[in-house]
C-alpha cells in the first residue's frame, strides 16, 4: 500500500500537469490555432487526469483511515518479569504493551513521531511502563530476521538501540540494512554467530508471542494494549494504529486517576 505522503506527491504532480494542460488550452484558444481534433484530444486528456486524481484521492483516504488508531474491546495479556524489552518503572500505574513489526512503516512512524513524546511525558516520569512485543507480518520478508536480531540485541542490553537503528535502516532491509543496524549498535559478528545457534528456539518464541497476540485480537501493527496490571495480567483496551500523542493521552490519563 502506498503511503499517504507518496500519494500526495503524485497528486501534486497531476495537479501541475492538469494546470499546464489547461493553460495550454487557453493559450491555443486565444491564438485561434487549435484544430477541433486537437481540442477534443486535450479534453480527453484533461478528463483522464481528473479521473486519475479522484482515484488517488480515494487511495489517500483509505491509507489515512488504515493508519488512524481505533479502540477495540477490553483484553488481557499475561504480565512478565522480562525487562530486556521494557522501559520505565516496573511499578508504574499504567502499562503499555506494544505489538510491533520492525519492517512496518507505521511502526517506524510511531517510533519517530509519537514515541519520543510518550517517553518524555509518561515513561521517564514513572507514570507508564512500556514494553515491546513481536508481531512480524508474513508479507514483510525481513521482519522475522529483524526480530531475531532484536532478541539478540536485547540479550545484550541493546534492544532499544537496535530498535532505533533498524527503523533508520528500514528502507534497506532487503540489501544491507540488517548489517548496518547491527554495526550501529556494536552487535558484532561473534554476537550474531552466537545468536544464530539459538535461532530455531528464538523463532519459535517469536511465533508463540505473535500467536498469543492474535488470540487477544491483534491483527496489524502497531497495536498497543493500554491498561493496568490486575492479578498478574495487563487488563485494558487495544489501540490499533500509529496514533498521535493526544490519542494516547486520552487513553492514559483516565487510568492514572485513583
Amino acid at each position: 500500500m502506498p503511503t499517504a505522503s507518496f500519494s500526495v506527491t503524485r497528486r501534486q504532480r497531476l495537479l501541475a500537469a492538469l494546470t499546464i494542460v489547461c493553460l495550454f488550452c487557453a493559450a491555443c484558444a486565444t491564438q485561434e490555432v487549435m484544430t477541433r481534433r486537437e481540442g477534443l484530444a486535450l479534453q480527453a486528456e484533461v478528463a483522464a487526469l481528473r479521473e486519475r486524481l479522484q482515484q488517488l484521492e480515494a487511495t489517500i483516504a483509505k491509507t489515512t483511515a488504515a493508519a488512524e488508531p481505533t479502540v477495540v474491546q477490553p483484553v488481557k495479556w499475561a504480565d512478565t518479569a522480562d525487562t530486556s524489552r521494557r522501559l520505565g518503572r516496573s511499578e508504574a500505574p499504567v502499562v503499555i504493551v506494544e505489538f510491533s513489526d520492525l519492517q512496518c512503516p507505521y511502526c517506524r512512524r510511531f517510533d519517530e513521531q509519537t514515541f519520543p513524546w510518550l517517553r518524555r511525558e509518561y515513561i521517564d516520569t514513572g507514570k507508564v511502563r512500556f514494553e515491546s512485543r513481536d508481531f512480524p507480518l508474513d508479507f514483510h520478508p525481513q521482519a522475522m530476521a529483524a526480530a531475531l536480531l532484536a532478541r539478540c540485541a536485547a540479550a545484550r542490553g541493546k534492544f532499544w538501540d537496535w530498535r532505533t537503528a533498524i527503523f533508520q535502516q528500514q528502507g534497506a532491509l532487503a540489501t544491507n540494512g540488517l548489517e548496518q543496524a547491527a554495526n550501529a549498535v556494536a552487535l558484532t559478528a561473534a554476537d550474531r554467530a552466537s545468536c544464530a545457534t539459538q535461532a530455531t528456539t528464538q523463532r519459535a518464541l517469536i511465533q508463540a508471542e505473535a500467536a498469543a497476540a492474535s488470540a487477544i485480537g491483534v491483527r496489524g501493527t502497531p497495536s498497543f494494549l493500554i491498561g493496568r496490571v490486575v492479578n498478574g495480567q495487563v487488563e485494558g483496551q487495544l489501540l490499533v494504529g500509529a496514533g498521535l500523542p493526544e490519542t494516547f493521552r486520552k487513553r492514559i490519563d483516565p487510568l492514572l486517576k485513583p
